[in-house]
């Protein structure tokens, strides 16, 4: 079996609302760098178009515009599942720390937020270029619509959604 149908055949490591996964998924990708002006408005008006009962958001990294799309996703409470690059820690006050700005507990508490990873190897527990690309596989292959903030014209995750249907590029 090749890398990217391992991926795609695993059972995530996961701490949350597993259920989530059942809903209309969106998968929020971005491309890393500078960002054109309008971006952030952009995405407020996606998130601000979701449905609080049947949407529920893939968000794949912790930095730039996902960040953004992830407090908003928390301040509008539709559920979204967090997945990681890296694997899971095995303690719960270390996934804390990973996640310690972000205000979770209440998102936690009302079943409305999924904290996973892909990456099925314990020791490894950092985001690796490939880990990232495997996480991004594996929400591109469950999501029903892929979203992406800003896609660099011939950049990683343009490759990675070239061709494929139900994605969305904002404006």
């Amino acid at each position: 079996m090749n890398d990217d149908q391992h991926v795609l055949n695993c059972t995530p490591q996961m701490v949350g609302e597993s259920s989530l996964l059942s809903r209309n998924l969106k998968a929020f990708l971005c491309s890393g760098g500078k960002f054109p002006d309008g971006v952030f408005a952009s995405v407020r008006r996606w998130v601000k178009s979701l449905d609080k009962e049947r949407d529920c958001v893939l968000v794949g990294s912790l930095l730039g515009l996902e960040r953004f799309v992830i407090r908003l996703l928390l301040e509008q409470e539709v559920p979204l599942a967090i997945v990681f690059a890296e694997a899971l820690p095995s303690d719960m006050n270390d996934l804390a720390m990973m996640l310690h700005d972000f205000p979770i507990k209440d998102a936690l508490e009302a079943g409305r937020l999924l904290v996973l990873s892909v990456n099925d190897d314990a020791e490894d527990c950092t985001a690796t270029g490939m880990n990232a690309r495997m996480r991004n596989l594996w929400m591109l292959g469950r999501a029903q619509q892929t979203v992406v903030g800003y896609l660099r014209p011939g950049g990683k995750l343009f490759q990675q959604v070239r061709g494929r249907r139900n994605v969305l590029v904002l404006k």
